[in-house]
């Protein structure tokens, strides 16, 4: 008896031994391959960091090159990226399943309920949050301002003279800055719809996710007939909402339409805000000691590596009360040749810009596309 356990224990020691091995010589490929990448990669980074940027793009521009380091851009790309891309696309892959099983049959113009939607709102809380943890954010803060007071917009007694008995939100809206915000309003929403530019459809996984979770997709710079398609989509949605009490599916719209470097609040598009209808808005911050975590005009793959490879970053979210626009606002906030719904997005657009202690800008696509341009050397310097 004794035979078949010294056979037992070293048959077992042995695996171990032989597994040690594997995973020691795979670590060390691993990392050799990812330190060669790490090296091609940088010398595409010193290009960059050698652009030239004036201050004419200060919404767009990066603030962050000078201290971005090899060594540590090295030592991230060979140590943590290959682990956190494995464990973003393990995370983000379970929660595209269970999303896909959890709404098989269901009709997405309803709210989920009973175990199903409990369920929904389980995996909406806790894989976007580990999709943050893959990427770097160890530590996410929260406020839910209650107490935010709306009477600069609203009037004094905006609480007790709502002519609306609502106390729903029909839609959500945000600043947006990197593709992070996203992971961030499904954990505060437990759930959301999103509208994005057609290109995320081409993302792995992100675009799986996206259409799993009923977005609206667009195409940048299209005609006015699509645009206004896409309105009419926005309009139905807030409709279903509405109906449904503000349960379901909340469809949330970054009201700038593109990422800046978190800098200044842009003006908001209309979508959110043309059928004037209550919004919940939210303030999204970034943090970080070395590389901007804000997906400004950085190329996607290399934003994407950078920030895997960087040891820690830092988001903030604020939760707004309810903005439900009143008669107030248009008697005393509307313009002369005004539509109602541009004081309305200005009086959110500049709560959330308060809230960060921003300033807002009026700076537009076109000048995040010449900075753009300008930073990746397609275009002279002014």
């Amino acid at each position: 008896m004794g035979v078949f356990i010294l056979v037992a224990v070293g048959g077992y020691l042995a695996k171990g031994v032989i597994f040690t091995k594997t995973f020691a010589i795979y670590f060390l490929i691993q990392s050799l391959l990812s330190f060669l990448l790490g090296q091609i990669i940088w010398k595409k980074i010193e290009k960059l960091k050698q652009n030239h940027m004036t201050d004419k793009y200060k919404e767009f521009r990066r603030t962050d090159t000078h201290l971005w380091s090899k060594g540590r851009f090295i030592f991230g790309v060979t140590f943590l990226f290959p682990f956190r891309l494995i464990a973003m696309t393990v995370v983000v892959s379970i929660y595209l399943f269970l999303i896909v099983v959890l709404t098989i049959g269901h009709d997405q113009s309803k709210p989920l309920k009973g175990i199903k939607g409990f369920l929904y709102r389980l995996t909406n809380r806790i894989f976007p949050r580990l999709a943050l943890l893959a990427a770097g954010y160890f530590r996410m803060g929260y406020t839910k301002k209650e107490d935010y007071d709306y009477s600069k917009w609203l009037g004094k007694d905006y609480k007790n003279t709502q002519e609306s008995k609502r106390d729903y939100a029909v839609s959500s809206t945000s600043n947006h800055s990197a593709w992070t915000d996203l992971f961030i309003v499904l954990i505060i929403q437990r759930g959301a719809s999103f509208v994005s530019k057609e290109e995320i459809k081409s993302v792995p996984l992100f675009g799986r996710v996206g259409k799993a979770l009923n977005t609206i997709f667009f195409e940048r710079g299209s005609s006015k007939e699509n645009k206004e398609k896409v309105l009419s989509q926005i309009q139905e949605r807030q409709k279903e909402t509405d109906e449904n009490k503000g349960e379901g599916l909340i469809l949330h719209i970054f009201g700038e339409g593109f990422t800046t470097n978190n800098s200044h609040i842009l003006p908001f598009k209309k979508g959110v805000f043309s059928l004037g209808l209550p919004v919940k808005p939210i303030a999204i911050k970034y943090s970080s000691a070395y590389f901007s975590p804000a997906h400004d005009i950085i190329p996607m793959g290399l934003h994407f590596i950078f920030l895997l490879s960087q040891i820690s970053n830092y988001c903030e979210a604020t939760e707004l009360p309810i903005f439900e626009p009143n008669e107030y606002l248009y008697k005393n906030h509307l313009k002369p040749g005004e539509e109602k719904w541009v004081p309305f997005s200005r009086a959110v657009r500049e709560s959330i810009a308060e809230t960060l202690q921003l300033p807002t800008s009026e700076a537009t696509l076109s000048e995040k596309l010449a900075c753009k341009d300008q930073y990746l050397g397609k275009a002279k310097a002014d």
